[in-house]
């Protein structure tokens, strides 16, 4: 196993080497007299006491490196070894990854000189502040002991500092150093895999080092979603520079939304996720079929699956949907429905039912005759209010102008007020408190057609949304930040809810579950539906094979199987039974209780 190495007779592969060599370099004629025991035992009180929030952290940072060494087939005994002769986080991890990935002495070297070059510059500094009572083997202790917090606490001291307090800082720190590892170590034996996989790091993203420790260079993926937009494109940009992975970035000012494109090809991001402008595209395609209680969307945009509830006066109510076809005349597919928790693909037979939530595939047009002709209401808005000016609010007004949606934004905040009326014109911007009912019905809330409750509280955004709905006839749009509460928001019957927070995430997950599956199929997208409950696959056709060039109704498709779009030269096709598949088509294929590897595994047998 590797540990230290001999460069030419006491070069250490860690910091250690360094930091000996700077301290008694600049300390080597140093000595002096003695301290009585009562200063000393001060002393080293003092540096325990200010080694303990040091310790605190350093039981969490080397937990998870207890969990990598196990990880990476060391023993338990081996992981702690290290931390005893090392002590360093980023040279611990790097040289873990150098021995699971089989690496020569030299490159162990290297990579550890490399990483731990910055404590002899700490040696040099530290050896300024050292007292005259250090002699050659309390300099070596103090040089072996240094870390960046360690040197940080020790160079803030006031005045020259003595071997005691040295001892009493380093000792907590390295106890709690190796205790971590210890525990981190022992529970990466006995934990399940997915809260291993789950660990986290505390140290700065953007940081070498802290990547490094992290294991960037086994990363596939790497998704910064710090407060700060330079922050997270710095950190995909290192992580690129220092591994091979697909690199995810969350870029939320305005400023950056007409960048994108050029920040994606010059940073080689995989992608680019911004909350706000997410959940105000899907409110915006919301406020365009009112019906609609959530849109999904697939193969760029082509094809949207829109979801609305059967309500006791609808005409679907106790329908069959072979009649849909048969009788409606309307060219919709009815993909899925939701009922009592359940999602099913239904077949010709199926009969609907008051508080089904039933999913179509269909064109625009298409589906504002269905929606006319069930009875729930059609067209799209034509006036809409917000109330909150966030950065939701302003991308929100922004879609829905360029659509010719009139548009009315409410707050509070007279700074925030001014600022969007220089940047949205054509929208009517009202400073007030949203929040007073005299306001709302000054400005035409009994008559709007679309209706957002954006402020920054979900309790104002709650009342404001339920008020909407009793004096309105508006469709109303609810923003939630909090997510552990949606069981008791949908006893409320809010319209439609809007989870930022939740958009990002699926976004996030649909890229890498596509990425995953990639890897083992031909799977080119994927995207989870009814909160897991269901998956839609996006396929691509390239050769000829048991599915191409039948007609769909002479396929014998397995159950909870159904292909509900086709994409052919940019255009979307709403299959019928006797469309057929061909070769360079997107296929999306919705499916329940099935996977899928291939497009060919539709059909049974």
């Amino acid at each position: 196993m590797l540990k230290k190495f001999a460069f030419p007779v006491g070069l250490w592969y860690n910091k250690n080497y360094c930091a000996v060599l700077a301290v008694t370099f600049y300390m080597s004629l140093s000595a002096g007299s003695g301290k009585d025991i009562i200063t000393l035992d001060k002393a080293f009180r003092k540096g325990i006491l200010q080694g303990i929030p040091i310790a605190l952290g350093y039981l969490s940072v080397s937990f998870g490196f207890g969990i990598m060494a196990v990880r990476a087939g060391l023993s338990v005994s081996a992981a702690v070894a290290i931390s005893i002769t090392n002590v360093t986080s980023a040279g611990q991890a790097a040289g873990v990854g150098v021995i699971a990935a089989g690496g020569s002495y030299l490159e162990m070297a290297l990579t550890q000189l490399t990483i731990n070059f910055r404590y002899a510059l700490m040696g040099f500094s530290l050896s300024q502040k050292l007292d005259k009572t250090f002699r050659l083997p309390q300099r070596m202790a103090a040089a072996f002991g240094i870390t960046d917090e360690i040197f940080a606490v020790a160079s803030a001291q006031s005045g020259t500092i003595c071997p005691a307090y040295m001892y009493g800082l380093i000792l907590i720190a390295f106890l709690g150093w190796t205790l971590g590892t210890l525990l981190g170590a022992a529970a990466g034996q006995i934990l399940p895999k997915f809260i291993i996989d789950a660990m986290g790091i505390v140290g700065n993203g953007a940081s070498i080092n802290t990547l490094m420790e992290a294991g960037i260079e086994n990363a596939d993926i790497l998704i910064a979603v710090t407060g700060s937009d330079e922050m997270n494109l710095l950190c995909c940009l290192i992580a690129q520079k220092t591994g091979h992975c697909q690199t995810i970035a969350r870029v939320r000012n305005p400023i950056y939304n007409n960048e994108i494109a050029f920040l994606r090809e010059e940073l080689g991001l995989a992608m680019i996720i911004n909350p706000e402008l997410s959940s105000a595209a899907e409110i915006a395609r919301i406020f365009q079929f009112p019906s609609a209680v959530k849109i999904d969307t697939f193969s760029k945009g082509r094809i949207e699956l829109l979801h609305f509830r059967v309500t006791h006066d609808c005409l679907l109510n106790n329908y069959e949907l072979i009649h849909i076809r048969t009788t409606l005349k309307c060219d919709v597919l009815v993909c899925m429905v939701t009922r009592d928790n359940q999602v099913l693909i239904p077949r010709g037979d199926f009969v609907f039912r008051e508080g089904d939530v039933v999913a179509i595939v269909s064109t625009p047009p298409k589906a504002n005759d269905f929606f006319k002709k069930i009875g729930i209401g059609a067209g799209r808005a034509r006036t809409a209010m917000i109330v909150g000016g966030g950065t939701i609010a302003y991308y929100l007004a922004r879609r829905l102008l360029e659509v010719g949606i009139h548009t009315k934004i409410i707050d509070r905040d007279p700074a925030r007020f001014e600022h969007l009326r220089k940047l949205l014109p054509k929208a009517s911007i009202i400073c007030g408190d949203g929040t007073d009912e005299r306001l709302l019905i000054q400005e035409g809330l009994e008559n709007v057609d679309a209706f957002a409750a954006l402020t920054g509280l979900d309790e104002e955004n709650i009342l404001l949304s339920l008020y909407a709905k009793r004096t309105s006839r508006a469709k109303v749009v609810t923003k939630i930040n909090r997510i552990n509460f949606s069981g008791v928001l949908s006893d409320i019957k809010l319209d439609t809810i809007s989870y930022p927070r939740l958009v990002t995430a699926d976004m996030i997950i649909k890229y890498a579950r596509s990425m995953n599956e990639s890897l083992n199929s031909n799977v080119e997208n994927l995207y989870k539906l009814e909160d897991g409950h269901a998956e839609a696959l996006e396929f691509y056709i390239k050769e000829d094979s048991a599915v191409t060039n039948i007609p769909l109704n002479r396929l014998h498709i397995r159950k909870n199987i159904l292909v509900c779009s086709i994409v052919r030269g940019g255009q979307a096709i709403i299959p019928s039974g006797q469309d057929e598949l061909h070769v360079g088509d997107y296929v999306v294929v919705v499916l329940t209780h099935a996977r899928l590897n291939d497009i060919k595994d539709i059909i049974e047998g």
